[in-house]
């Protein structure tokens, strides 16, 4: 299949990093991220942008190899199996007749190098966000993979002791992060990086850039009515 006809924009980063807040841009800018988006939560009360398909096929093919994507190490081989690159060829045949679209999903840092050279014509912007405040953020989702459970958890709890899994949730952030500085020291001109602290001021310049360079017919955005500074604090 020809999957160079139109121009992918693919949207990642560390999980609870501002992913949702800059899809929620780049399709504010008229970037098309799906029609069955990933509903909204407790942690993303305005939503998760995230196509459920592409969602779905990130995680199946981790389920091929027996993980999940709290598992993942950076020697997993994570290879893509024949049947499997049909079902992306599939999801990118039939979001082909726009002119720009994309997808949102953090996993997707993962899968760069699969995506990258399925999708040469594809676009990438990935947001940056600090160690701590990621692990912070992970930690008031209080996803349980990401907290110890043994018995007597509840007594260091007690005393005051954390039972959040500090150093695994910084090797997670490391890993994902690892994976965008090689991809985007690889190809810098598919890249943009913005940083989630910035993005006040750096998203009007990714936005010219992906028009003037890239030559997308994106618009400009009304910053006020999609950045909220209380939400990302609280994410």
């Amino acid at each position: 299949m020809n999957t160079d006809t139109n121009t992918p924009i693919v949207i990642t980063g560390m999980h609870r990093s501002g992913t949702s807040l800059l899809a929620s841009a780049m399709q504010a800018a008229g970037v098309a991220i799906g029609d069955d988006l990933l509903s909204a939560s407790k942690s993303n009360v305005q939503g998760h942008f995230e196509d459920l398909e592409f969602l779905k096929f990130h995680e199946d093919v981790f389920a091929d190899h027996g993980r999940t994507w709290y598992d993942v190490t950076p020697s997993t081989n994570l290879a893509v199996s024949p049947e499997r690159r049909k079902q992306a060829e599939s999801l990118v045949a039939a979001r082909s007749h726009q002119p720009v679209w994309g997808w949102k999903d953090p996993r997707t840092c993962m899968f760069l190098n699969f995506w990258g050279t399925l999708l040469p014509g594809a676009k990438f912007v990935f947001i940056f966000r600090r160690p701590d405040e990621v692990m912070a953020s992970l930690q008031r989702r209080r996803e349980k993979r990401l907290f110890h459970h043994f018995r007597g958890a509840w007594v260091l709890r007690k005393l005051g002791c954390s039972t959040f899994r500090a150093r695994f949730a910084l090797e997670k952030w490391a890993q994902y992060n690892s994976a965008i500085i090689e991809f985007t020291r690889r190809c810098p001109e598919r890249c943009r990086v913005v940083e989630s602290t910035e993005l006040p001021s750096q998203l009007p310049a990714v936005i010219r850039h992906m028009r003037e360079s890239w030559e997308l017919p994106v618009n400009d955005i009304d910053l006020e009515a999609i950045l909220d500074d209380r939400l990302l604090r609280s994410a």
